[in-house]
């Protein structure tokens, strides 16, 4: 069965900004969760972090936040732009 193809082009951040994108994600048994992310800036300069725990994919979301907020605070990044594409969590923060 084929599925269509979505794809969504990234939009670099304003001079002076980063971007935080992430996401998460949680396997039922044994409720193993992870999340990945990237920060970039306006020159598309990454900067990588991961967080592997247990739990349900709310925290798995959730995590994903706290280190992507944490990382950017350790660069000393103030001028950050969050991208969610988890309605509960946008809804939670």
């Amino acid at each position: 069965m084929l599925h269509p193809s979505y794809h969504s082009k990234w939009i670099l951040p304003p001079t002076g900004c980063h971007k935080l994108n992430f996401d998460g994600c949680c396997i039922l048994q044994p409720k193993a969760i992870g999340s990945n992310g990237v920060i970039r800036d306006s020159n598309s300069n990454t900067d990588f972090f991961s967080f592997d725990g247990h739990g349900d994919a709310t925290e798995a979301e959730l995590m994903g936040v706290l280190h992507g907020l944490n990382t950017a605070w350790n660069h000393s990044l103030k001028q950050l732009i969050c991208v969610l594409d988890n309605e509960p969590i946008t809804r939670i923060l």
